[in-house]
């Protein structure tokens, strides 16, 4: 019985610290800092992790900037994700939701409907993108301001009872049909040069990377 206690606690601390090792490695382990616990026990950092594991297999040149934070009338708007591909800067940013989904892309609020009919509004998330694009055009004026795509990613705990879109530029997905999404992207819009101006021009405003510029350097201290 010990030996057989013992053994499932030397499997499970093998198994640990092979998944550590392995994340340790992935793009998003050695772009973040963030560990194999964060992802594990924060579910914003958990899910920014699928976010960047799914597009950074995409086929294609391509950066992924994750975690942003952009200067948007004097305030910060966050957007989990900006992917600079060769088909265009794709603006990815999830919902969490729950319940039933009822909106359309041109009014301000859409609803959330949960258990026992109980309607909750918010705001538009095509719009909120929107607002996003129109910072990202200020930001980098010498791209193409036609190369924007909206992508607002909503959790799987939600159904979209009824949702329409009209822009060819704008998708309203669940994460699961992610993957399917980016194998329909094509197209060669942005160079490699373009792509690395573009990321580049944006990598400061990713959170953990304003973080650490924030952080005082040690200064050596001489007798």
């Amino acid at each position: 019985m010990v030996i057989g206690i013992t053994l499932i606690i030397v499997a499970l601390i093998i198994t640990v610290a092979v998944l550590v090792y392995r994340h340790d490695g992935t793009a998003f382990g050695q772009l973040t800092g963030y560990s194999f616990f964060d992802i594990v026990l924060h579910a914003k950092k958990g899910q920014l992790y699928k976010l960047m594991t799914q597009l950074d297999h995409v086929a294609g040149e391509h950066k992924v900037l994750i975690d942003v934070q952009l200067p948007v009338n004097n305030s910060t708007y966050p957007v989990d994700a900006i992917f600079v591909h060769e088909s265009g800067i794709y603006v990815i940013d999830g919902v969490h939701k729950t319940g039933w989904i009822t909106g359309d892309e041109h009014q301000v609020e859409w609803v959330q409907v949960k258990h026992g009919d109980k309607q909750e509004p918010f705001t538009n998330p095509i719009m909120v993108n929107h607002r996003i694009i129109d910072t990202l055009r200020e930001l980098l004026p010498d791209v193409n301001g036609d190369v924007y795509s909206s992508v607002s990613v909503f959790s799987d705990a939600c159904s979209f009872q009824k949702v329409e879109t009209y822009s060819p530029n704008v998708e309203v997905i669940k994460m699961r049909e992610l993957k399917a999404w980016t194998k329909q992207i094509g197209g060669e819009v942005l160079s490699k040069e373009e792509i690395d101006k573009v990321y580049h021009a944006l990598e400061g405003f990713m959170s953990f990377k304003q973080q650490s510029a924030k952080q005082p350097t040690k200064q050596a201290v001489t007798n």
